[in-house]
């Protein structure tokens, strides 16, 4: 279960993600980045950025039934550092956006290597999964 941070405390205690690595073996009195070490796991805002970034790969390369033009705005500058598919916001005033899915994903897709591989989603998503997205961490 992937749960927005600002929704952590509204969780019961079953529901908690912490509640099924507790129930492993051995855990039940280890801290929560131990555990997920001994459980070779991510954390869960790395596992929500990395599926942010392969959603927002669907929308931008059409395996969606949404359309990429009512979240980002392709970048018309090809002499950019990175890779070729740099997004942009759509311009909007409102303060409300910026928990969006397409308003706090740009940074991080912006920043993706060069090298990053954009041929299909599972190369795609080997990619972000092979990618040091610590700096983009809380």
């Amino acid at each position: 279960m992937v749960t927005l941070p600002e929704k952590k405390r509204n969780l019961s205690n079953r529901e908690s993600p912490e509640a099924f690595h507790k129930e492993v073996a051995g855990l039940r009195n280890v801290g929560y980045t131990e555990r997920l070490s001994r459980l070779g796991l991510p954390t869960l805002e790395l596992r929500r950025l990395q599926l942010d970034l392969i959603f927002c790969y669907k929308i931008v390369f059409g395996l969606t039934s949404l359309t990429s033009s009512d979240y980002f705005q392709f970048g018309s500058n090809t002499n950019t550092k990175g890779h070729a598919y740099k997004l942009y916001k759509l311009q909007n005033s409102c303060n409300v956006r910026r928990k969006f899915l397409s308003c706090r994903i740009l940074t991080v897709w912006n920043s993706l290597p060069a090298n990053t591989d954009f041929s299909s989603l599972a190369a795609f998503r080997r990619a972000v999964h092979s990618t040091d997205l610590a700096k983009f961490l809380h």
